[in-house]
């Protein structure tokens, strides 16, 4: 069977499996990158890559994007083992958990404090204009677990504001509801005024990477990103003993990514 033959059997083997088409998209994209490799070095099967074949597949991208890159080689090797389309190779997986471990290893990573996220607010407080993106809210959502995605696909109906609690919460799936402890009501209720319309996401138009440098210099840190908040959100979780399984509904992860948080944190302490 083609490699093309393999992506589109393998194609209807994730909607199967229930993962969404954002996720059926990233997969299929990063593999189009792999063909490539392969076609150039003229390589019939993925398990005959060697371990410059792989690097060559992860050079030149964000550590977030290399890491991606290793899950969806990871899943058509799976995939393709389990309906013997590709020959299980032990050489090949020694390869492959050697570059997994290297990209996905637990160094070393940015999580905020609480004075740090306390200055980064009143740094995204400072900030607020009609021009300007609203950084105490989009803060405010990172740092309840949300990823840029999910913020992207918000609608004005997903943010439920109880007035009489002072409290507002974020429906990103009907199983995973979401606290938002900040003083995020305040601010929200002034942005629905200043910018809502009907059948309009939150917040149209914004763009698929968040940059922080002007807020950085507050927070008293050396580098910033959407997933600091988001790892800053596990760390929390963490550190107030909530379960893996909690854990994975919150963050819309599996286990086995908690584990990786818990390993993460033993690193960084």
């Amino acid at each position: 069977m083609t490699w093309q033959k393999q992506l589109l059997e393998f194609e209807k083997y994730l909607m199967n499996s229930g993962k969404s088409k954002r996720t059926v998209s990233a997969i299929l994209s990063d593999l189009n990158v792999l063909e490539k490799v392969m076609a150039s070095n003229n390589i019939q099967s993925v398990a005959d890559l060697s371990s410059q074949h792989i690097d060559t597949y992860l050079l030149g991208v964000a550590p977030t994007t290399r890491s991606r890159r290793v899950y969806s080689l990871k899943q058509i090797v799976a995939w393709g083992e389990n309906i013997r389309r590709i020959t299980k190779s032990s050489r090949f997986h020694k390869i492959l958990g050697e570059v997994d471990r290297r990209v996905n290893g637990t160094t070393s990573i940015t999580i905020l404090n609480r004075k740090q996220i306390e200055a980064l607010l009143k740094a995204a407080e400072d900030e607020l204009n009609d021009s300007s993106p609203d950084w105490y809210l989009l803060i405010s959502l990172l740092l309840v677990g949300l990823k840029v995605n999910d913020i992207k696909d918000l609608t004005w109906g997903d943010i439920v504001v109880y007035p009489r609690k002072k409290e507002a919460y974020v429906n990103v799936t009907p199983e995973r509801q979401l606290r938002i402890l900040t003083n995020f009501k305040t601010f929200y209720s002034a942005y629905q005024m200043r910018k809502r319309r009907e059948d309009q996401r939150i917040f149209p138009g914004t763009t698929a990477r968040f940059r922080f440098e002007g807020l950085i210099e507050a927070a008293g840190v050396a580098d910033i990103s959407a997933q600091t908040f988001r790892w800053t959100y596990a760390k929390q979780l963490l550190d107030t003993g909530v379960s893996n399984n909690q854990i994975a509904q919150l963050m819309g992860v599996s286990k086995r990514h908690v584990y990786r948080i818990r390993k993460i944190k033993r690193n960084n302490e």
